[in-house]
């Protein structure tokens, strides 16, 4: 985590020390709310669908999305995923 800025990919990680967070407090919440993650399901249409979360996910940061738009976008990529699941 440390070296890479990246979570673990299992919570038996023996990284998932929280002293590894450099004192960020965002850090040490998401690492208190890996329990909540979800696998990827192994679907033919997460090709596809991968682009709008990375899409999606990149304006969201990139442009500091105000909090209160957070759940409109997140919704209207929801319908997308869910448009391109269905193709």
């Amino acid at each position: 985590m440390e070296a890479t800025g990246l979570f673990p990919l299992r919570t038996s990680n023996d990284e998932l020390d929280r002293s590894l967070s450099g004192g960020l407090p965002q850090w040490d919440e998401a690492v208190g709310n890996l329990s909540l993650a979800q696998e990827v399901r192994q679907l033919a249409s997460w090709r596809k669908v991968r682009y709008v979360l990375e899409d999606g996910l990149t304006v969201i940061f990139q442009t500091n999305t105000p909090l209160n738009q957070l759940p409109s976008m997140l919704a209207e990529m929801d319908l997308m995923a869910e448009d391109l699941s269905k193709k």
